[in-house]
C-alpha cells in the first residue's frame, strides 16, 4: 500500500519531473561538442591580387578539423566555410603564404588546417583566343557515331599565367554519349587538357560554357588503316630515330562515310620525344576525328628506336702484319697503305686518326716468296662502335725473304 501511495500521490508533478529530465538529457545530447576532421575539402581562393597578375596555387583545396555541436554536423557542407590566401602587397615570383579558413556558422570553430601554409607563384596574366574542339566520351547507339559538332561560339577567350597559356592551343568541350540515336544540343563546360588528358588548373575561359549541337549519324563505312605515330619535340643532340613501330600495325575503323573516306592513316595521340637519348616503348591512344570509331581496343603500343647519329670518314691506314715465322722478313708490301672509309658515332669519328685503326695481314704458315691478299672486315680492327664501310684498293701483295 505504501508503494502504491508513493506513486499515486502528486503523480502529475512526478510525470512533469520525468519529462523535464528527459528534455534536459536530449538538450545536453544535442549540444555536446565534438572535434574531428571535416569530411570534404574546402576550395582555396586568392584575394587582393594585383590587377593584371594571376596566382598559380600549389594546391586548390585545404583539409580542416573543426569543433561543432553534435546537432550541427549534419547541417554543414563545403559552402559553410571559406578558405583563402591574402596576396596583398606580394610581387611577381614564388611565395609561401598562410591559408585562412573562416565560417559564419554559429557554434563552429576551426581547430586546424592541412596544409596551413601554401606555396604559390604570381605571374603576369595574358589572354588569347582559342578554337573550341570536341572530345567525345562514350558511344552512341549501335551502328551510330557522333558526326560533326557545331559550337556557338566556336572561338573563346583564354586567360591565365603566361607559362600555361603559351602551351594551350584549344578549348576542350567534353561531349558524353550514352546510346543516343538522334542529334541533340547541350551546354558544355570548357576545359584545357595536357598531353595526358589531365585538366589544366589556374586558367579561365570566357565564356565558361558553349552550346554544342551534336550530330548523330549512321556508321555506314568500314576501313582498315595503318597507324601513324605523331611525335613532338626534338631528340637529345647527337641522336636520331632509327625506326618506329606499332603493335598492332593497323586498326579497323568505322564511321560516317565522309569521315572515313578522308582518312588514309590513323594518327596516335602526340608522343613527346623532347630530349630523348634512348629507345622508348609505351602505350598511347589514337586520335580519331569526329564521326570515326575504332573497332576493338583504342590503345596501342609504340616502340621508337633511338640511335646515336653516325658519321663517316676516310682514313689512310698503313698495312701491318702478324705471325711471321722466325727468321723471315718482309721485303715489300704493295700498296703499303690503303684508304678506308669508316663510320660510327659522330663524336668518335671527329677525333679518329690512323693511329686508332689497323689493317693487319695474318702471315701464319707463309714462307719465302710472294703472297697475295684481298682485304676485308677480317683484316680490320678499331675502337668499339667504329665500323669498316669500304677499302679503296683491297688487293695487296707481300714479298717475304
Amino acid at each position: 500500500m505504501k508503494i502504491i501511495s508513493i506513486f499515486s500521490k502528486n503523480w502529475q508533478i512526478k510525470i512533469l519531473a520525468i519529462l523535464v529530465s528527459l528534455f534536459l538529457w536530449m538538450y545536453a545530447a544535442t549540444v555536446e561538442t565534438s572535434v574531428k576532421n571535416f569530411p570534404a575539402e574546402i576550395p582555396v581562393s586568392a584575394i587582393n591580387l594585383t590587377p593584371g597578375y594571376v596566382a598559380i596555387l600549389e594546391k586548390d583545396t585545404v583539409s580542416i578539423s573543426i569543433s561543432a555541436e553534435t546537432g550541427t554536423w549534419g547541417k554543414l557542407s563545403s559552402s559553410s566555410f571559406s578558405a583563402y590566401v591574402d596576396l596583398a602587397g606580394l610581387t611577381p615570383g614564388t611565395h609561401s603564404v598562410a591559408i585562412n579558413v573562416a565560417t559564419q556558422v554559429s557554434g563552429v570553430s576551426i581547430v586546424s588546417k592541412n596544409p596551413s601554409v601554401m606555396n604559390l607563384t604570381i605571374e603576369p596574366a595574358i589572354e588569347k583566343d582559342v578554337p573550341v574542339t570536341a572530345k567525345i566520351v562514350g558511344s552512341a547507339a549501335e551502328n551510330m557515331v557522333a558526326g560533326e559538332v557545331i559550337f556557338s561560339p566556336d572561338v573563346v577567350k583564354l586567360s591565365g599565367p603566361q607559362s600555361l597559356i603559351d602551351g594551350i592551343g584549344q578549348a576542350t568541350a567534353e561531349i558524353v554519349l550514352n546510346g543516343e540515336r538522334e542529334s541533340f544540343s547541350k551546354s558544355v563546360i570548357l576545359s584545357a587538357e595536357d598531353s595526358k588528358g589531365n585538366k589544366i588548373r589556374n586558367i579561365t575561359f570566357v565564356p565558361k560554357t558553349v552550346s554544342a549541337q551534336v550530330l548523330i549519324v549512321a556508321a555506314s563505312n568500314v576501313k582498315s588503316l595503318g597507324i601513324k605515330v605523331v611525335t613532338a619535340g626534338s631528340l637529345a643532340p647527337g641522336y636520331s630515330i632509327s625506326s618506329i613501330t606499332t603493335d598492332p600495325s593497323s586498326v579497323t575503323i568505322y564511321g560516317s562515310t565522309e569521315a572515313v573516306r578522308l582518312m588514309n592513316s590513323v594518327p596516335t595521340q602526340v608522343v613527346n620525344i623532347s630530349g630523348l637519348s634512348k629507345s622508348l616503348s609505351a602505350n598511347t591512344g589514337l586520335s580519331l576525328p569526329l564521326g570515326v570509331k575504332v573497332d576493338g581496343n583504342p590503345e596501342i603500343k609504340i616502340t621508337i628506336v633511338v640511335v646515336k647519329d653516325l658519321s663517316a670518314k676516310s682514313v689512310s691506314v698503313p698495312i701491318s702484319s702478324k705471325n711471321l715465322a722466325p727468321g723471315l722478313r718482309i721485303s715489300s708490301i704493295t700498296p703499303s697503305a690503303v684508304d678506308i672509309i669508316v663510320s660510327g658515332p659522330a663524336e668518335k669519328i671527329a677525333n679518329l686518326s690512323a693511329l686508332d685503326l689497323l689493317i693487319t695481314l695474318d702471315l701464319s704458315g707463309y714462307g719465302t716468296g710472294t703472297a697475295n691478299f684481298t682485304l676485308d672486315n677480317n683484316n680490320f680492327s678499331g675502337p668499339a662502335g667504329i665500323v669498316l664501310l669500304s677499302i679503296s684498293s683491297p688487293e695487296v701483295s707481300i714479298s717475304i725473304e
